[in-house]
């Protein structure tokens, strides 16, 4: 959305307040609209409404391009309601990880330059995952993820990483948590893959990923693009302890060797059915113990702006 494009830009903003940043975020969004003569309205999120009905009536009022400033999970739930409309979304990246935000280029800590390119950057179409999940009998309905889902002790650190923390060491409370986690056994789960017969594996967690890059330069899917219409799979069959450090050394080093406690795979679609019930994340969101969880990759169904020159 460039200030030279000839159409009507009726702007919608859905802010996160709960993020430092977000009033700053604010005034340069209205600067940034009013200097392109565009009408600007602005919605906040709640704890009982994290962005979905926000972005619904954002729709619903005939926006043609629609900002989110938060973190990984208000941006998940936004670009989960945009999905198929064909209303671009601009990202202003203010929470904890920003995976997908830094995974199109953009910088956390740029905030003019983020706002800039969420309201002028290329459009670019980018595949969104969705996630549905069974306990008992009952089906949940679908959830988007943008980053990754993974179900088991990945997801368990999410569940552990308290929310204090995550607000004063940002990303790097992550790590805590999962030190915890490292030695816990593998789990029993059943993988079926694009429709194919299932298959029993033990692993650590069973991760499913639109991108693949961390902060510092770690990438846990070496090969993942989030416009390849498919989802980077991974299984981690942990037995020893001393695994972990090939483990570490692939994802820090970049090493291009093979690590047998990584199975990475491609799918469209997979279906992962645990032993015992575990927790679920979408984009850092978890979800208490699941029974079974269903991943599908729908290609090239958002559209976002990125920077316009990739090296910014």
């Amino acid at each position: 959305m460039s200030a030279a494009d000839p159409s009507p830009t009726r702007v919608f903003a859905i802010l996160n307040p709960a993020r430092r940043r977000w009033s700053a975020a604010r005034r340069l969004l209205e600067e940034g609209a009013a200097a392109r003569g565009w009408p600007l309205t602005v919605l906040t999120t709640t704890v009982a409404d994290p962005g979905a009905g926000q972005a619904r009536a954002a729709l619903d009022a005939g926006a043609t391009l629609v900002v989110v400033g938060g973190g990984d999970g208000t941006v998940r739930v936004v670009g989960g309601v945009l999905a198929g409309s064909g209303v671009p979304l601009g990202i202003v990246p203010l929470g904890t990880a920003n995976l997908f935000a830094r995974n199109l280029g953009l910088r956390p800590r740029a905030l003019a330059r983020n706002v800039a390119t969420a309201l002028a950057g290329r459009p670019h179409r980018v595949d969104v995952g969705w996630s549905r999940h069974r306990r008992g009998e009952e089906w949940s309905a679908e959830e988007p993820f943008l980053f990754v889902a993974g179900l088991g002790h990945d997801a368990a650190t999410v569940l552990a990483t308290r929310a204090w923390l995550k607000r004063w060491l940002r990303w790097l409370a992550y790590l805590g948590a999962g030190a915890v986690h490292l030695f816990r056994s593998p789990i029993p789960v059943r993988l079926a893959v694009d429709g194919r017969p299932p298959r029993e594996v033990r692993t650590w967690c069973v991760l499913a990923g639109n991108c693949g890059r961390l902060p510092g330069g770690i990438r846990v899917f070496p090969d993942a693009r989030p416009d390849d219409g498919v989802l980077d799979t991974l299984v981690v069959p942990i037995r020893r302890p001393w695994q972990w450090a090939s483990v570490a050394a692939k994802g820090l080093l970049r090493l291009k060797r093979d690590v047998r406690a990584l199975e990475y795979g491609r799918a469209h679609d997979l279906v992962v059915q645990p032993d015992t019930p575990q927790p679920l994340q979408l984009d850092g969101d978890a979800v208490e113990a699941v029974d079974e969880a269903a991943w599908r990759v729908a290609a090239s169904e958002l559209t976002v702006l990125i920077p316009t020159d990739p090296s910014e």
